[in-house]
């Protein structure tokens, strides 16, 4: 690593859409001078599936996949995952991660268990 790196963090931005969902990573070198820089580091999706899924459903499907993907790329670049940081646009996910209630169908507790177990939900 440069000397001049102050900080290296991974930023996951995941989504979906009716046809499919995704997540794209991007990595941030935060430099002693206080200037930063930001780069694409890869991206992944996945058809949705054929059956009837909801919409929030296939949200938390990216939200997985974002969070799987990021913590590939973090063993590999040998960052520490707690510089890691997950962003979803949809509140339904961002509920179902911050309540560890497990009264949810098993598709959603399922995902949300995987989650807690290799993040921090906050």
């Amino acid at each position: 690593m440069n000397s001049d790196v102050e900080t290296v963090t991974l930023h996951t931005f995941t989504d979906a859409s009716g046809d499919a969902h995704g997540a794209a990573t991007y990595i941030m070198y935060k430099y002693k001078g206080g200037t930063v820089s930001t780069g694409l580091v890869t991206s992944k999706t996945r058809v949705a599936p054929l059956s009837a899924t909801s919409f929030p459903r296939l949200k938390l499907m990216g939200a997985v996949l974002g969070l799987r993907l990021a913590l590939s790329i973090a063993k590999v670049l040998k960052i520490d995952q707690n510089l890691l940081t997950f962003c979803s646009d949809s509140m339904n996910v961002l509920w179902w991660i911050r309540i560890p209630s497990r009264s949810f169908s098993p598709l959603v507790e399922n995902r949300t268990g995987e989650i807690h177990d290799s993040s921090s939900p906050i």
